[in-house]
Order: structure tokens, then C-alpha cells, then sequence
């Protein structure tokens, strides 16, 4: 037997449109909230509600934050990302799975857990082991794979695969090429190249091979076909990610959600 449940509205009875938090409502109050959240929406160049809501979280959070890079320094909004101090960040993802939203909140909340970085800095500190390069002379550990490959041979101490050898010196051959710099800042530490496509195709790639992220699949595509790809430093190829396929450098301007309430 089905259990009655009073409409929170209007108190009338209703068995439907349960809604979260123990919240329900009878069908013409269900149709009443569901024509004032289109209306909401279009009177907000149609972004949702809960779009809304994290766009200006995170307004306050990285003005909290002070709206710049806490290492080098950045100050170009479409380049910067949150960052967990104690690299831990893969545990809560574990737990609870990605969600921006959660880690706006728990940085709103716990400021010394969290910190403002750009993308260069952010990937670099978790391509050298949870420190961010900027001002060493370190160099990627794929960089010195001939080294590596010749230590293993004296002592098997440390064991390298003859895949990763591969891979390795397949990246080097192809970071060479490209001149070992961002084409568009000139960025030439190590750490922050990434290899990027052109024509923003990358997707297609990833769908027509099946890989999401292969690299040893991205390094044959581009000696076969260099005009495809170029080299970019983290910032510029996020940066392209987030502006519509091309980098804030040329065009400037802030991102969509630093003006969420203006819209």
C-alpha cells in the first residue's frame, strides 16, 4: 500500500514528484516550480540554476584566494585552477568522485587546505612529485631516459620497461621537432609542455581509437603528421580549452563564470 505524502506547497495530498531532502509536491506545484526555474533561466542566458550557483562560488572562492597564482604569480583567470596543498586531492576523488561544486565548498570552508595555482604550476607539481619546478633545474624524468635505461643495465635496482624507454624517447624526438618551447609564450621548462592539436581535434582522435589518453598514440601522430599538433605550455592549452579553441594570450578578456552575475 502506498504511502500518502502532503504536498510541501500547498499541503495538499500527493503520492509523486518527491523531491530532495524528504521535499514533495503535488503535480500542479511541481508544474508551477518547473515554469519559474525556465524562467529563471532564460532570464540568465539560459545557464542553469546550478550552474549559476557554482559560477559564483567560485567567485568568492578565488577572490578569498586573492585571484592569483600562490607560486608564480598568474593573474589571468582563464589559466588558474584549485589546488590541494597536501596532494590529497586523489583520495577525496576516490571517495566521493569529481565534483566541483564539493571542492568549492570545502575550500570555502578550510582555506589553508586549498590554494589558487595556474595550470603550469599545478601540472608540474604533479609531473616532480607534489613540488612545483618553477626556479629549479630539474628536468622530467622522460627527458632522461637514456640515462636511466643505461643505470638499469649496471644495476636492476630500478626497473624501467622497455615500453616506457620507448615512449620516452619517442617524446624527446618529438619535443625536439617542435623546438622545445610553448608556440605561443615561448614557455621552455620541461614540465609544462604538453602536446596539443591544431584544429581542436583531439576528441576524434580519442574516439576513433578507443584511448582516452594514450600517449604513445599521440607521439606517432605527430612525426607522421606535424602540421596537426604543436607544442603548448599547460596554461596556453587549458586556456585554449576553456576559450572557445583559442588562447586568452590573443585574445584577453575573463571567463564566463567570473561574470555570472551580470548576466
Amino acid at each position: 500500500m502506498a504511502v500518502r505524502k502532503f504536498c510541501n506547497k500547498c499541503k495538499g495530498v500527493t503520492r509523486h514528484y518527491k523531491l530532495t531532502r524528504g521535499d514533495f509536491r503535488c503535480a500542479p506545484c511541481q508544474i508551477l516550480r518547473t515554469d519559474n526555474s525556465r524562467k529563471i533561466r532564460s532570464d540568465n542566458s539560459k545557464l542553469s540554476l546550478s550552474k549559476l550557483c557554482v559560477y559564483r562560488l567560485k567567485i568568492r572562492v578565488f577572490e578569498s584566494y586573492g585571484n592569483k597564482c600562490a607560486c608564480c604569480g598568474e593573474t589571468d583567470l582563464f589559466f588558474l585552477d584549485l589546488d590541494h596543498v597536501n596532494n590529497d586531492g586523489y583520495i577525496e576523488r576516490r571517495k566521493r568522485g569529481f565534483c566541483n561544486y564539493n571542492n568549492l565548498r570545502k575550500a570555502a570552508l578550510n582555506l589553508e587546505q586549498f590554494q589558487i595555482l595556474c595550470c603550469n604550476c599545478n601540472n608540474g607539481k604533479v609531473r616532480n612529485n607534489g613540488k612545483c619546478p618553477h626556479g629549479t633545474k630539474l628536468v622530467p624524468l622522460w627527458f632522461v631516459v637514456d640515462l636511466m635505461w643505461d643505470q638499469r643495465r649496471k644495476c636492476d635496482k630500478r626497473f624501467i620497461s622497455r615500453a616506457t624507454v620507448r615512449c620516452h624517447s619517442l617524446k624527446i624526438q618529438v619535443f625536439e621537432s617542435y623546438g622545445n618551447k610553448c608556440a605561443c609564450c615561448g614557455e621552455t621548462n620541461l614540465f609544462f609542455l604538453e602536446l596539443d592539436h591544431i584544429n581542436n581535434d583531439g576528441n576524434f582522435d580519442r574516439k576513433r581509437t578507443g584511448h582516452l589518453n594514450n600517449v604513445f598514440l599521440n607521439l606517432k601522430n605527430a612525426v607522421k603528421n606535424p602540421e596537426r599538433f604543436q607544442l603548448l605550455c599547460s596554461n596556453c592549452n587549458s586556456g585554449k580549452a576553456r576559450n572557445g579553441g583559442i588562447c586568452p594570450h590573443k585574445t584577453g578578456g575573463v571567463p564566463l563564470w567570473f561574470i555570472a552575475d551580470m548576466l
